[in-house]
């Protein structure tokens, strides 16, 4: 621990393990990012009628379509979160990483029931490098917000 004087104020710099390598703001801008065109793409799909109204593969109960719009609701609704000052960093990670789960959760269920493709922005054509791509924006939800709760934790102590 060092410590220095400015304006005759002994300030004391403390150096927390990983704080430098979570950065909240540059974080929750590409959460921001990520969600909200995830979510512009499902507005999109739902206004052109082009998801289907038949019951969803995993959730049976649901039709694709209020499926569709529930996972727009609920991006949104992390978005206003991540956005709002009022909340600390630690509530935004864990919405992010509430949100995240549940979508690796569906995702990985499609995968058991054979579904390669996910409806999940819509009418986005279906392919490998779009898949990849949605796999990589997920897990770095996931891994951001999980750092996030770790570097929160840490500061603290």
């Amino acid at each position: 621990m060092r410590s220095f004087s400015i304006q005759n104020q002994t300030m004391q710099v403390v150096h927390k393990p990983a704080q430098w390598l979570f950065q909240p703001r540059r974080f929750f801008i590409a959460t921001v990012i990520i969600l909200g065109l995830t979510a512009v793409a499902k507005i999109y799909s739902l206004a052109l009628g082009s998801v289907s109204r038949s019951p969803d593969p995993i959730l049976f109960l649901l039709s694709q379509r209020t499926l569709v719009l529930i996972a727009t609701l609920a991006e949104l609704t992390v978005i206003a979160v991540v956005v709002c000052q009022w909340f600390k960093n630690e509530t935004k990670a864990v919405c992010v990483l509430a949100l995240a789960s549940c979508l690796l959760a569906y995702r990985i269920g499609l995968v058991q029931f054979g579904i390669h493709g996910c409806r999940c922005v819509g009418t986005i054509p279906e392919s490998s490098l779009w898949s990849a791509v949605l796999w990589t924006a997920l897990l770095y939800l996931l891994a951001g917000s999980l750092w996030g709760l770790r570097a929160a934790a840490a500061f603290r102590e």
